[in-house]
């Protein structure tokens, strides 16, 4: 009674943290990657890709969405990505628009497309939008279509009086 060793109190229905997701080098995914916890990819995806975190490895790529709380990109995007934080990491590729409440990207990174800032709390919502490319927001070129060898000129902006 005396020397009885108290055992620890365990709570058997608490939730276990899920394994994380691995999308291998050699695999290929096309469709619909839908997970509440953690995905790692390595390999290839064509699709959407949902989770709490998503991250994509140097030989990762991903075409299409990607929607998660939190996106850490190493490989390749070629698409729309939607978090709460995004974190280009020096390797990384990405073709297509970003909207996110706060970014990081860092020296190296390759970042085709534009950024928008949203408010807090609608990550995972899908766009309202169809995905646009950068290149259609604006309705004519700054400078017309040039030749090569053809020099752009110059013009003086004089101030108004």
């Amino acid at each position: 009674m005396f020397f009885r060793k108290q055992k620890p109190a365990v709570n058997d229905n608490q939730r276990h943290a899920p394994q994380p997701t691995l999308i291998g080098e050699d695999t290929a995914v096309e469709g619909t990657l839908d997970t509440e916890g953690e995905v790692h990819i390595e390999g290839r995806v064509r699709g959407v890709v949902k989770a709490e975190i998503c991250v994509i490895g140097a030989s990762g790529v991903v075409e299409g969405e990607v929607l998660a709380g939190e996106i850490i990109v190493r490989g390749r995007v070629t698409g729309p990505m939607r978090a709460r934080h995004v974190h280009l990491e020096p390797e990384a590729t990405v073709e297509g628009d970003i909207t996110c409440e706060t970014i990081a990207i860092d020296n190296g990174a390759r970042l085709s497309g534009a950024v928008w800032q949203q408010e807090a709390g609608v990550a995972n919502k899908p766009a309202a939008l169809p995905y646009a490319p950068a290149a259609k927001l604006f309705s004519e070129p700054l400078w017309g279509v040039q030749n090569d060898d053809d020099p752009r000129p110059l013009r003086a902006v004089r101030p108004r009086h």
